[in-house]
């Protein structure tokens, strides 16, 4: 890396060490299809690729007068893409007026000419919304196939000799119906400043992706070859060791964004040790308020860490049978509704899967009490406070 790719990578670090994602608002969402199987880095020719990791195949087809999508700008349209519609839960997502709008939400800055930014961004958005996947797997015993088109319509309405010129109708797209189910049930959440700082390189965002997956669930240390790699990120490299290389190369750019990565080198093989994924899919109960513990304006209030923890479960016991006693069926049906949507929006799916199976666990409880004190707030009015809790225990 040169010094100026170095000193941008720093300083979008020292952005992110400054806040977490979810309080940034910098949360983004990436198809988890296209990270266990990624889109070419280069142009290619023909109008057929292959990724494979394990049993699982992609296939990427593309109409041979257009081409296939290759490069970061595939990728950062993905990931704007799937975010968007976890974001809204809808098929059709509205681009905007401008291109100057839009190219802004993609980090790139309008700019002319043969090899100016619309002209890419142009080719790249006519690549990928002209192109259909097939999901295959198959281990042997098993196997099943899933052929998606990820944008079944396309509008796009922009002067791109005009970049900030608004037109009459919105740019949008219409999703296909298989490949929007599949994003809103299964996104993997990552953090898009990490995604625009690694813009310059594809496979540095195939990597960040791929490691903010897999230390989101790894428990034991796993060992992976540098053939599979190969074949998962780099299959167009014909020698494993100058996929190796350049995947290290690669490797240390995330780990400027990543730091918290637990990876090493250990001979034929990349070691992935369990540690911090990038994103924190767990939501906590906040600190109780300040004003409910004790403070010096009452002194009746007992200042007690084991009395706080009390209340604390006593709180995420209550929420449960609080929304199932509420009289009106509709508006608890509303409540749970929009409780799922916001579960599955934020990319915490572990907490949907357990209500799905009726298990009410701590997690369950706080990610409940947390939606319903944020967007339901009068449902609380029957739980107790933390003063009228102590005045009950003293009793």
């Amino acid at each position: 890396m040169n010094k100026e790719s170095i000193d941008k990578l720093v300083n979008e670090v020292l952005a992110m060490e400054q806040e977490e994602a979810y309080q940034a608002g910098a949360i983004g969402y990436m198809a988890r299809a296209l990270i266990q199987a990624t889109m070419p880095h280069s142009r290619l020719e023909g109008h057929e690729f292959k990724r494979q990791n394990g049993a699982f195949k992609l296939t990427m087809l593309a109409d041979s007068e257009v081409g296939l999508p290759y490069g970061s700008i595939p990728r950062l349209l993905m990931s704007w893409i799937t975010t968007e519609a976890v974001k809204t839960q809808q098929r059709e997502l509205v681009l905007g007026k401008t291109l100057s709008e839009f190219m802004a939400e993609l980090d790139m800055i309008p700019s002319g000419g043969r090899w100016g930014s619309i002209t890419r961004l142009k080719d790249q958005m006519k690549r990928l919304f002209s192109a259909s996947i097939s999901c295959t797997y198959d281990d042997g015993e098993k196997w099943s196939i899933k052929n998606v088109t990820p944008v079944e319509q396309a509008e796009l309405w922009w002067d791109t000799k005009n970049p900030q010129q608004a037109t009459m109708w919105e740019s949008k797209l219409l999703l296909g119906n298989s490949f929007f189910q599949e994003i809103i049930q299964s996104p993997i959440p990552i953090d898009m400043r990490a995604l625009k700082a690694l813009r310059q390189s594809p496979m540095a965002i195939d990597i960040y992706c791929w490691l903010t997956y897999r230390m989101s669930y790894l428990r034991r240390i796993s060992s992976i070859p540098w053939p599979v790699l190969q074949v998962q990120f780099g299959a167009n490299y014909n020698d494993t060791r100058q996929f190796k290389r350049k995947f290290l190369t690669h490797l240390k750019k995330v780990l400027f964004v990543y730091p918290e990565a637990r990876v090493k080198e250990e001979g034929h093989s990349l070691v992935l040790l369990p540690g911090k994924s990038h994103i924190n899919k767990q939501t906590k109960l906040p600190a109780l308020p300040k004003q409910t513990k004790v403070d010096n304006l009452n002194k009746n209030i007992p200042q007690d860490a084991e009395l706080e923890k009390k209340y604390t479960q006593y709180r995420l016991n209550a929420i449960i049978e609080v929304v199932e006693n509420l009289a009106d069926k509709k508006e608890r049906h509303t409540l749970l509704k929009e409780f799922e949507s916001h579960l599955t929006r934020i990319g915490l799916l572990k907490i949907r899967s357990e209500i799905m199976k009726g298990q009410h666990t701590n997690s369950v409880k706080e990610a409940l009490y947390n939606f319903v004190n944020t967007h339901w707030h009068h449902v609380l009015e029957s739980i107790k406070s933390y003063e009228d809790f102590c005045k009950t225990i003293a009793k």
